[in-house]
């Protein structure tokens, strides 16, 4: 599956079709609404816990679901529970 690595986005999200086709287990939350990354309102139905498998490593993710979106969008509170970083390439002439 591909994801986007989104910096913009606050919360990781997938669109609830594709949590649907993937059998994730949905749980109930306390709010049913977050803010898109254009401001928008984004309805949330539920929370899965699941492990993402990247590259060769598992890492406990906790996903909003939405009715809003189709894919997956991982956001900046993945990357930075994950410490990821973001290397630019350089190139020496």
């Amino acid at each position: 599956m591909t994801a986007l690595l989104d910096t913009a986005s606050d919360t990781t999200v997938i669109g609830s079709v594709l949590a649907k086709k993937l059998n994730w287990e949905m749980f109930p939350l306390t709010f049913t609404m977050v803010k898109a990354a254009n401001g928008d309102d984004m309805m949330i139905s539920g929370v899965a816990y699941i492990v993402l498998r990247v590259g060769t490593q598992d890492i406990d993710s906790e996903v909003l679901i939405s009715s809003d979106m189709t894919g997956l969008i991982l956001g900046i509170d993945w990357m930075e529970m994950n410490k990821c970083f973001i290397l630019r390439k350089s190139r020496f002439v």
